[in-house]
């Protein structure tokens, strides 16, 4: 029980970490792309 407690917590922890490097690396190619479009319209 502890080694697959361990194990699923080591799971889940790997989730968290791709789900943030995923919402990360989707919030830098939205600012990439809306930052020129804000600067050629204004």
């Amino acid at each position: 029980m502890l080694r697959f407690t361990s194990a699923s917590i080591s799971w889940v922890i790997l989730s968290m970490v791709l789900i943030g490097l995923s919402f990360y690396l989707v919030a830098e190619i939205v600012v990439a792309s809306n930052i020129p479009n804000g600067l050629n319209q204004s």
